[in-house]
């Protein structure tokens, strides 16, 4: 499984990170994930083995230190994902979603606690990723 990361971030790389997010990780290093798929792909791994290779990339090329996620109380298949890959449930909060509050639950992802994929994950040419993020390592500065 692939993932075009260094294409989309290509055009950036020379410039300052864009964004609140990006320019937050070099401190805070938790990125938050969320996921979304179609009805007729669910229940087949995408969503769980997506979020392993993220979190496997940011935990293993970003040095990522925590991961956040969220799930609404409505939506189980989210939280069981979530789950599979380690997440603890950590509190609960109200949102506004369709001008009606909704219960969301709330995740987080030590290292310790990551579910890696049993599918071997690949990661080239993170370097200049890093560097972008603010986490270049001593030999790449």
């Amino acid at each position: 499984m692939g993932f075009p990361l260094g294409r989309s971030l290509e055009r950036e790389s020379r410039r300052r990170p864009r964004g609140a997010e990006a320019a937050r990780y070099a401190v805070l290093r938790t990125p938050d994930t969320f996921s979304w798929l179609a009805r007729e792909v669910q229940g087949q791994g995408i969503g769980t083995l997506t979020r392993q290779a993220v979190c496997a990339l940011f935990f293993d090329e970003f040095d990522a230190h925590k991961f956040t996620s969220g799930a609404h109380a409505d939506n189980p298949g989210s939280a069981a994902v979530s789950r599979k890959v380690g997440y603890a449930q950590n509190g609960t909060k109200l949102e506004l979603r369709d001008n009606a509050a909704a219960l969301h639950h709330k995740f987080i992802l030590d290292r310790e606690g990551f579910v890696r994929p049993t599918t071997p994950i690949t990661i080239t040419g993170s370097s200049g990723v890093r560097a972008l993020l603010g986490v270049a390592r001593p030999t790449e500065s």
